[in-house]
């Protein structure tokens, strides 16, 4: 009797609804990144720019790769990851398509996604400047704290009144609404090891 009574809950529409629900989002997970920074607690982190400016500070740590002045990114504005990241390759000659809305809800302005595949081909060019970026951000500032970028961070969702589409990320027919190119459901973990830009 508890055999076929769980049987039939485990088998059920319901369960077979949640497990393809879970797939997609594996899926989803599986081709999108999260992307997270911290500690720019002193101000914006610093962007590279080609000519010398008042407010551009010479790093020769960015000679070798041909970004040796920096100047602090949208200073008077708010800052947004997705910007940041996108004009970030742009002044190092890519593309990257970045996101701030996952699963149909607004990300936290601290992130952003990004197709896992493109930033696996760019990353280490990232990262290489992004060094140069730190060592820009201790001299404008002082001190030894920089901002600091995570992948495959857990998304945070900016308050329910800000969604993009309320309470059209789960469909009725089981499917995941993938929003602006990137879902995520605020129960799902992301089972990977965050990796920290030293």
């Amino acid at each position: 009797m508890f055999r076929q009574a769980s049987h039939r809950i485990l088998n059920g529409p319901r369960s077979r609804c949640l497990r393809a629900i879970d797939a997609k989002m594996y899926l989803v997970l599986s081709m999108y990144l999260v992307l997270s920074m911290r500690t720019f607690n002193r101000g914006p982190p610093m962007i590279p720019h080609d000519n010398p400016r008042e407010d551009s500070i010479h790093i020769m740590a960015g000679e070798h790769l041909g970004l040796p002045f920096w100047t602090r990114f949208n200073a008077h504005e708010k800052f947004h990851l997705s910007e940041y990241v996108r004009s970030f390759m742009e002044r190092l000659g890519y593309q990257v398509n970045t996101y701030e809305v996952m699963d149909g809800r607004k990300l936290v302005p601290y992130q952003c996604v990004v197709v896992r595949q493109q930033w696996d081909e760019l990353r280490t060019s990232f990262v290489e400047a992004f060094r140069v970026q730190k060592a820009a951000y201790r001299h404008a500032n002082g001190g030894s704290s920089t901002p600091t970028l995570t992948e495959a961070a857990r998304p945070r969702w900016i308050s329910a009144a800000h969604d993009v589409c309320p309470a059209a990320h789960i469909k009725s027919d089981c499917s995941v609404r993938i929003g602006n190119a990137a879902a995520s459901s605020d129960s799902t973990d992301v089972s990977s090891v965050s990796t920290f830009f030293v």
